[in-house]
């Protein structure tokens, strides 16, 4: 349980966004102690692909987005984490 001990000497600070482009839009997202970077990981993996072709309700682009997002959540397992530093995942996708 959190006490008033606790919060006496807390204080909130601010970290940098992790950043990525895709497609003439930067996205800001929280560090590796959240979600953010399987985002983005996914957004790299999904690069190279034309899911803007695709049909919205189709199998193909449900196949690549849960594929993709499977990749990503597998690299968050095996590598991010907030004890080891965020590899260059984003960059080499």
């Amino acid at each position: 349980m959190i006490t008033a001990e606790d919060m006496a000497g807390w204080q909130a600070t601010y970290e940098a966004p992790l950043t990525y482009d895709y497609h003439g839009y930067t996205l800001n997202k929280i560090g590796p102690w959240g979600q953010g970077p399987v985002f983005l990981q996914t957004l790299a993996l999904l690069k190279g692909f034309d899911i803007a072709a695709m049909d919205t309700r189709g199998p193909d682009l449900v196949h690549t987005l849960t594929e993709a997002m499977k990749l990503a959540f597998a690299d968050r397992e095996a590598y991010f984490g907030a004890h080891h530093p965020l590899p260059q995942l984003l960059l080499s996708a």
